[in-house]
């Protein structure tokens, strides 16, 4: 069977595959043992399209529509303006905190159970504002294959976000088949509460963790109690990820996904608001990580 059958012959897919196999290989003086054969994935712009926004903030605004034309003077500042107008460019410019502070907005005072029922029902329907395709085709064929084969080998695959937890929890194992508890994220206030069926969990509005930059490290420690031998991101906010990996003792891979297909995906780097890569290329150029060209490495991009 093809090993990879979305990835075409490159020294990014050969690099994946070499490692696999070193760490796999009870003959391998690179031989790695179970228990310490774990990945970390980014998951927007890695395992996900996050152009021209976050599927998360896609949500919040959704929820948020009625609300911001009934309530005029919560749109008088951004990230609320923005979601007013569908203007991207002005919720993304206020950064992870914004699209963070929409989303806690968009969901106060819900409990768990009824986000787990909206966001669901919303995910079965819900499209892509610029092409119409549905937003759960939109994950990448060749890294679902990636997950697949580490799984084979008998990786702990986690995903790593600068999304909400709790968004994320809710429709992640469905398209990667990661566990909830293997999903570490951005984090909101909680509160409890007596309901009809007694206590339970509500979600507040403010942030008490972005989890982002050198605070994914700090997560992986927190979730995971060790360093990971192997990662995957794509965006600046990854690099600290990517670099802690590979600067490991033993066999490492950190592997930085570039958004180079404005044909069948986008192009963007340096200059974009969601995403941004510039410091991730700056550091690659001494050949630091493994740089998997979506134009060049990826014979398909997104699932069938």
């Amino acid at each position: 069977m093809e090993r990879l059958p979305s990835w075409r012959d490159s020294d990014a897919r050969d690099a994946i595959l070499r490692f696999v196999d070193r760490v796999t290989d009870p003959a391998s003086p690179d031989f790695v043992s179970v228990e310490k054969r774990i990945a970390v994935f980014d998951n927007d712009g890695t395992l996900l399209a996050e152009q021209p926004i976050y599927i998360q903030t896609l949500y919040s605004i959704e929820r948020l529509r009625d609300r911001l034309l009934a309530e005029p003077e919560l749109a008088r500042e951004q990230p609320f303006a923005g979601a007013r107008d569908g203007d991207f460019a002005a919720i993304s410019a206020t950064g992870i905190p914004g699209h963070l502070r929409l989303f806690g907005e968009a969901t106060s005072g819900m409990s768990f159970e009824e986000l787990d029922r909206d966001v669901r029902a919303w995910f079965k329907s819900a499209r892509h504002p610029e092409t119409g395709v549905m937003l759960s085709s939109l994950v990448y064929q060749p890294m679902l294959e990636v997950l697949a084969f580490l799984r084979q080998h008998q990786f702990q695959c986690w995903l790593i976000t600068g999304s909400s937890v709790d968004f994320l929890r809710i429709f992640a194992p469905l398209l990667y088949d990661i566990p909830a508890e293997r999903i570490a994220g951005s984090e909101l206030t909680l509160s409890t509460r007596y309901g009809a069926d007694g206590l339970e969990v509500v979600r507040g509005w403010e942030c008490s963790l972005i989890n982002d930059g050198p605070e994914k490290v700090i997560s992986i420690m927190r979730h995971i109690g060790g360093r990971p031998i192997a990662a995957f991101g794509n965006s600046d906010g990854d690099v600290p990820m990517l670099e802690w990996v590979e600067s490991g003792n033993g066999p490492r891979l950190s592997v930085l996904i570039h958004h180079t297909d404005a044909a069948r995906e986008w192009a963007y780097d340096r200059d974009s608001d969601i995403g941004r890569l510039s410091r991730g290329l700056d550091l690659d150029a001494d050949g630091r990580f493994i740089r998997a060209d979506m134009a060049c490495d990826w014979a398909r991009i997104f699932p069938a």
